[in-house]
């Protein structure tokens, strides 16, 4: 009797113990259950971080920035003048303005010196005393290298020369005929810039200009000479001066087609050498 009920004692307990057995597996594959859905669930993502076909990622938000706040009626909006840097304006690069180009005029006729031919039996000595030289010479291209225009001095080494009582005349020589023409210049105080040093009075008034048409010119080979007349104490006395030979000028159809060549100095200088009383010789034809 004792041992039929130990054996019901182990069959009862035999069903307890497989009844718990069976709740603890349910208990835990609930939990397995749980926890594996829940894995899958967080944040719509497989375990191995793949996104799932079905489910679609959140958009991320775009930062909406921040408005600017209008300043009220009360705020002075007016920057100092230290916050604020004052632009330094670009320096405009100068342009160079052109120089115009000079349009040559006519030389009027009212400056045109008069012709007056002359005698060689009439020219005075060539003189040393007298010092003369050419300073400028310029050919009139607007009208028809037809004029000339010559300047210079000639003042006569004598403690009684006075050049306010003096008259200078140009001489120009035709080398193939020794034919003289004399023309009156002008004189015009300092005229030329060069302060004469030599012995006499008012030596600033022996600067002359003077214009002359050789329209009427033989086409030849010309040679220039000057003729001092000096007055003083009612006495007049004539001085001849000749330039070199090499300065010249060569007209051709009335125009000069080679003009005067100066002297590379301007310096007072008396003639090269004298000649007969009579006469103011031409120098040899230069080509």
């Amino acid at each position: 009797m004792r041992k039929g009920f130990f054996r019901k004692g182990i069959s009862t307990a035999v069903i307890r113990f497989s009844m718990g057995l069976i709740v603890l597996l349910l208990i835990l594959v609930l939990l397995y259950y749980l926890l594996v859905s829940t894995a899958y669930e967080v944040d719509g993502q497989q375990p191995a971080g793949t996104l799932r076909p079905y489910v679609v990622p959140e958009a991320t938000p775009t930062p909406t920035p921040s408005p600017t706040p209008s300043p009220t009626p009360q705020e002075d909006v007016t920057l100092p003048p230290y916050a604020t840097p004052t632009p330094t304006p670009a320096t405009p690069t100068p342009e160079p303005t052109p120089t115009p180009t000079p349009v040559p005029t006519s030389i009027p006729a009212g400056l045109l010196a008069v012709p007056q031919p002359r005698n060689a039996g009439d020219m005075p000595a060539v003189s040393t005393d007298v010092r003369a030289a050419l300073t400028d010479s310029y050919v009139s291209t607007a009208d028809g290298y037809r004029v000339m225009k010559l300047e210079g001095y000639a003042y006569y080494e004598h403690p009684n020369y006075n050049g306010e009582n003096s008259s200078c005349y140009l001489i120009v020589v035709q080398q193939s005929t020794g034919a003289i023409m004399s023309y009156l210049t002008t004189s015009v105080e300092g005229l030329t810039g060069i302060e004469h040093e030599g012995v006499g009075q008012n030596l600033a008034d022996s600067d002359f200009r003077v214009y002359i048409d050789v329209s009427q010119y033989s086409d030849d080979v010309y040679s220039l000479g000057l003729v001092l007349l000096c007055a003083h104490n009612g006495y007049e006395v004539q001085l001849a001066y000749r330039f070199p030979d090499t300065m010249n000028f060569a007209v051709r159809s009335g125009e000069i087609i080679t003009p005067v060549r100066l002297e590379t100095s301007a310096q007072p200088t008396a003639a090269a050498s004298a000649t007969p009383p009579s006469t103011i010789a031409p120098g040899p034809e230069t080509n």
